[in-house]
């Protein structure tokens, strides 16, 4: 998983400096997406209503982040579990 996470990485890193695509557009389009699933987990009753785009995504960042460089995957389901538990309503 590490090995396909760090092409993934290098792969849009690649793209943003070639200007292929820009990291603003990028993060919008990122964050749109997290809204969409947010609020179809909201209207469900699955998810917080108070969860943030931004908020889940730095979660998730900061997931890959660290199960990058621990080489751990089962660390990386580990913090995706206490996420979305974090995210289910109270």
């Amino acid at each position: 998983m590490a090995g396909h996470q760090a092409r993934l990485t290098d792969t849009l890193l690649a793209m943003i400096d070639s200007g292929e695509i820009s990291l603003a557009h990028t993060r919008q389009e990122l964050l749109s997406a997290i809204t969409t699933i947010l609020d179809a987990g909201a209207t469900a009753g699955d998810i917080r209503a108070d969860a943030r785009a931004g908020d889940v995504s730095a979660g998730i960042l900061g997931m890959l982040a660290v199960a990058d460089r621990s080489g751990e995957p089962a660390q990386a389901r580990c913090l995706l579990d206490l996420l979305m538990d974090g995210l289910r309503p109270r």
